[in-house]
């Protein structure tokens, strides 16, 4: 049997290999190869495959990341014609991080003589069924709107997901239901958080991590009018924190006035110091205005975001 695991919901396509792995029942693992795909030969991979198996009745050889990235060529050709020709005493899996494109020569081959199973990462809905199945998986049971809670407070990585429904099924026991109450008492928002790093990743000008952590909280579901709301705090804390550096004040001073711990006016102090008057005014006019935007719908948010952060971060 030759089978196709490919595209970017990691979770998923690890989970399948597992399951595969599990069906070889070969806890020594002698009856096992697994092989690079960028360097994969024909004479390795029938080697890999005919070699007989000591253990188990089938081999499982697991080739990585081999349809993207073999290159054209006389091995890559040999190769695909030697797919028609696997034992059938072997179980060849190859395994693709990314999406194979559905013209791939091998992957066509592969299509007529094997199975192909493509992992996608659900979107918003489709997310959300996946968080009831994987509590079942776990033996418990969880409702579709506190799956959709769980989503809200994790994101949307699926592994992180995973990791949490186990907690919450250990804690309610075999065929337990997971209520609001266990929820919010063994899961912790993680939004706050992040909100603190893209602020404080605009705070340090560096347009990179902002850009990645925007991306991260948009991809979870975060409002951007929710991050120009933190956005415009922050930038009031540096106006502020500015207005005392300019006054002689130190940054234990600067903490007993705004009412912060120490750390946090440190930080505050660093990062002010790294705008001058004129540009924290410019970028309160701006988030300002944004807001308002936000608020009343005249503009994308997303897109006036990045741009403000495009201006104001290097």
């Amino acid at each position: 049997m030759i089978t196709v695991l490919h595209g970017p919901a990691e979770f998923d396509r690890s989970e399948a290999l597992a399951a595969i792995r599990r069906r070889a029942a070969d806890d020594s693992g002698i009856d096992r190869v697994e092989l690079e795909g960028r360097r994969l030969r024909l004479d390795l991979l029938v080697q890999a495959c005919e070699a007989r198996a000591f253990f188990s009745s089938q081999r499982l050889v697991i080739v990585s990341d081999a349809l993207r990235q073999l290159p054209a060529g006389k091995e890559r050709d040999a190769i695909r014609q030697y797919l028609d020709r696997v034992p059938p005493t072997c179980d060849l899996v190859f395994v693709e991080q990314d999406t194979v494109p559905a013209n791939n020569a091998l992957l066509t081959t592969i299509k007529r003589v094997g199975e192909v199973r493509e992992f996608v990462v659900p979107k918003a809905d489709g997310l959300t069924a996946w968080i009831v199945a994987r509590a079942q998986h776990h033996h418990a049971r969880l409702a579709r709107p506190l799956a959709a809670r769980l989503l809200f407070l994790v994101g949307a990585d699926q592994r992180r997901l995973d990791h949490e429904l186990a907690k919450l099924a250990t804690f309610v026991g075999v065929g337990g239901t997971i209520d609001a109450a266990t929820l919010d008492l063994l899961v912790h928002d993680d939004h706050e958080r992040k909100i603190y790093e893209f602020t404080d990743a605009f705070g340090d000008r560096a347009l990179s991590q902002t850009l990645g952590v925007l991306e991260a909280l948009l991809a979870d579901g975060q409002q951007p009018i929710v991050l120009v709301a933190a956005l415009a705090r922050q930038v009031r804390q540096w106006a502020l924190t500015r207005d005392a550096i300019d006054r002689g004040q130190r940054s234990n001073a600067i903490a007993a006035e705004l009412r912060l711990p120490p750390f946090i006016a440190e930080k505050l102090v660093r990062q002010a110091h790294g705008f001058t008057d004129v540009e924290l005014m410019q970028l309160h006019d701006q988030v300002t205005t944004l807001d308002q935007a936000c608020k009343t719908g005249r503009a994308d948010p997303t897109a006036r975001l990045v741009l403000l952060i495009a201006g104001f971060c290097r």
